[in-house]
């Protein structure tokens, strides 16, 4: 969901190293909907997961939409999360992660907006 992908630095890094990325896209829905994205990564070291050999990473970062349709809606999202990257293989093989996101609507004819609080788990596993 939230960390379907990792975008790597243009230089080898070390085990410790950290690096981020950070993003707006304009979203082809509606007026003013936007995709705002801000993650950290840091190289935690190498292991074996699901028979590849990994870079282990730790992410923490998040994520913001906003899209303005005839509903407003808002969603935010903190996440902190392992990522197991096949380098040799060019694969992301593992993601672990906990999320706490936010979504809040404006709803046609309702005065207060709807919202809603949600804490959950991803766990992905490449499948070949």
């Amino acid at each position: 969901m939230f960390l379907q992908s990792a975008i790597f630095p243009d230089k080898e890094v070390e085990v410790g190293n950290s690096w981020s990325e950070e993003y707006e896209l304009t979203v082809p829905v509606g007026e003013d909907s936007k995709l705002r994205r801000s993650f950290q990564y840091t190289l935690l070291g190498f292991e074996e997961y699901k028979d590849y050999y990994c870079a282990k990473l730790l992410t923490e970062g998040s994520f913001e939409a906003l899209v303005n349709t005839d509903v407003l809606m808002k969603q935010t999202a903190e996440v902190k999360g392992i990522i197991y990257f096949a380098y040799n293989e060019g694969v992301m093989v593992g993601i672990e992660s906990a999320f706490d996101m936010s979504i809040s609507m404006n709803l046609p004819g309702k005065e207060q907006p709807v919202e809603l609080e949600i804490k959950g788990v991803q766990k992905a596993i490449h499948q070949e």
